[in-house]
């Protein structure tokens, strides 16, 4: 099988992007990513984060972007995973990343990161995307949106159960308390 071929393969279930991490694991090297993209079949997209050139366009492309760019472990969190999930309108021009160690290198204007989050057990795929749980991003939200916002976004979230009766009794406590 091609190089390109195995990059696709991959690539088409992360909205086309393609680090060099999962290259070397799926064995591919890092010139042969260097040579795809001097022949524009691929994008460089950051350090260590190629894009399918002919790969469609999505709504959470910034999204999946800025998480693979921040590296190994990194997720959305707090605001950026409610308006993954479009539960609540937040500033378009930031997106927030956590990533359990430190990154050094710029990853793009707007993008906030939160380092040294650990290994956050309730990480999951929202969209395909490394993500922290609706219920986290709840509370990590706290200093950035305004409670009664917050309330309305955990009354949506039970709507379309994305958690549960009593996780969303517990945030309106926790909200409504100030704590």
């Amino acid at each position: 099988m091609k190089a390109y071929d195995q990059i696709y393969e991959v690539a088409s279930e992360n909205y086309g992007l393609m680090t060099t991490d999962i290259a070397r694991k799926i064995g591919v090297s890092g010139m042969a990513l260097v040579m795809l993209e001097k022949r524009g079949r691929i994008i460089r997209g950051g350090r260590g984060v190629y894009r399918l050139e002919q790969f469609p366009a999505s709504e959470y492309d910034s999204y999946a972007t800025a998480v693979a760019r921040a590296g190994n472990g990194a997720f959305l969190w707090g605001p950026s995973v409610l308006a993954l999930e479009n539960l609540c309108p937040t500033d378009p021009g930031k997106l927030y990343v956590a990533v359990p160690g430190r990154v050094r290198r710029n990853l793009g204007r707007g993008v906030v990161i939160r380092q040294n989050a650990g290994e956050n057990a309730n990480v999951s795929g929202l969209k395909g995307i490394p993500a922290q749980s609706v219920r986290e991003a709840i509370r990590d939200s706290r200093n950035m949106i305004m409670s009664d916002r917050l309330l309305d976004v955990t009354n949506r979230a039970c709507e379309r159960g994305l958690i549960s009766r009593d996780e969303a009794r517990t945030l309106q406590q926790e909200l409504s308390n100030g704590r």
